[in-house]
């Protein structure tokens, strides 16, 4: 009773000051990708690509993909649960600018092109419910699958970049369950611990997490290929 009158003086006060009360955005969020389409994995494969199907060579990853359109951050082996990488690809530009912003905690390695195929398929009319084109056979790897390497559109995707978040250990990952079963992931804050790193991951995942700065840039150019959800802390 005491806490609520306590409470209801607070919201008193505030309203007669005119105080807003804003609510502290959450400090930590995972990174996900964000549909261009609404083709299902259709869009999916257009879009990203396939980046785990083969064989990491040397650890690096071997991307399978259509071009020449790229958008400057794709997901072709997301999440990735190996050691090697997140499966995040970036264009050289954008490797540039995540290098020059200031913002911690990502490295990068080489991504190698594997089978490129040439489909502009950013031409089509990316309203519509369906793709323009169905793959031979109807399955969306086909796209790429079924056709050659271009050469020539390889080259015009230019220099490639996995992101390799650093790992960290101020963030604890564990599962718990709900009342039907699912499972829902959690994360324990050591504040002894924390670094302030804006980019990183909590293996065993290589799942791309950051803060609330590095989530503020990224908006301000990626957001027609990204969005963020808060992490659950506790």
């Amino acid at each position: 009773m005491r806490d609520q009158q306590a409470s209801s003086k607070a919201i008193a006060l505030s309203r007669r000051n005119h105080v807003t009360v804003v609510p502290m955005e959450p400090p930590y969020f995972s990174v996900h990708h964000r549909p261009m389409v609404s083709w299902g994995d259709y869009g999916h494969i257009l879009q990203h690509g396939m980046g785990l199907m083969l064989p990491r060579r040397d650890g690096l990853m071997v991307l399978l993909r259509t071009g020449p359109y790229l958008p400057e951050i794709t997901f072709p082996g997301w999440p990735s649960f190996d050691s090697h990488g997140s499966g995040i690809v970036v264009v050289d530009s954008l490797r540039t600018a995540l290098e020059r912003s200031g913002l911690t905690g990502l490295g990068f390695q080489p991504v190698l092109k594997g089978r490129i195929v040439h489909l502009p398929w950013h031409e089509w009319d990316l309203n519509s419910d369906r793709p323009h084109l169905r793959p031979p056979g109807g399955e969306p790897a086909n796209y790429i699958l079924e056709d050659a390497h271009s050469a020539e559109t390889s080259d015009a995707l230019g220099d490639l970049w996995e992101l390799v978040p650093r790992s960290i250990d101020w963030l604890e990952r564990y599962v718990e369950r709900n009342q039907d079963g699912q499972p829902i992931v959690r994360f324990r804050f050591v504040q002894s611990r924390c670094d302030n790193t804006d980019f990183f991951c909590v293996k065993p995942t290589a799942t791309l997490l950051c803060s609330a700065q590095a989530k503020k840039w990224a908006e301000s150019r990626l957001s027609e290929w990204v969005s963020f959800s808060a992490l659950l802390t506790v």
